[in-house]
């Protein structure tokens, strides 16, 4: 009877090491997911900086764009001017 008793209680602390294990087992998948969730938020984040960029990019092509444009008619203006200057 003694060493059914022993089986037992061994048995029953095998059982409260699994249970313990399983615990500690969805604390980790819980903690895994939230680091997913974390690492998607930041991938957007990075790609919405990103899209950004590119529009700054794109918008400082146009202002560059337009000050060639508006330089190339102030030298026009001046040139009209010049010609047209009295003397």
């Amino acid at each position: 009877m003694g060493l059914a008793n022993e089986l037992v209680s061994t048995l029953e602390d095998g059982r409260k090491s699994i249970l313990s294990l399983v615990e500690v087992s969805n604390e980790a998948s819980a903690l895994v997911q939230h680091a997913k969730d974390q690492v998607q938020v930041a991938r957007e984040g990075a790609l919405d900086f990103q899209m950004l960029g590119d529009q700054v990019k794109a918008a400082n092509n146009n202002v560059n764009s337009e000050a060639k444009s508006l330089f190339s008619l102030a030298e026009n203006l001046q040139e009209n001017v010049n010609r047209f200057k009295l003397s």
